[in-house]
């Protein structure tokens, strides 16, 4: 049997990988601690194939249908003017 060749090594921490996408999600994940946040519950999940598989066990539903619903309703939301108060000056005496 051929042994895989363990090229993409990460430079923060030295773990190795047989696939550079392997890397590349490790650094996102550990390293630069990216989350994805679940639309329906809003649970912080490291990665994004983890997080399509919460919504699936979890929610019971297909993420991608997921994913188009809160797109739709980030469209919908009506945009909230800032309050600005007037600019009133006051002199010490």
């Amino acid at each position: 049997m051929s042994e895989v060749t363990k090229k993409n090594v990460c430079n923060i921490c030295a773990k190795e990988f047989s696939r550079k996408d392997a890397l590349q999600r490790h650094i996102e994940s550990v390293h630069n601690k990216k989350k994805f946040k679940c639309p329906i519950c809003e649970q912080e999940i490291s990665r994004k194939d983890l997080l399509d598989r919460h919504i699936k066990k979890f929610h019971n539903r297909e993420p991608s249908d997921v994913y188009k619903q809160a797109r739709q309703e980030a469209k919908q939301e009506p945009k909230v003017e800032p309050k600005v108060e007037p600019f009133t000056k006051t002199i010490l005496a």
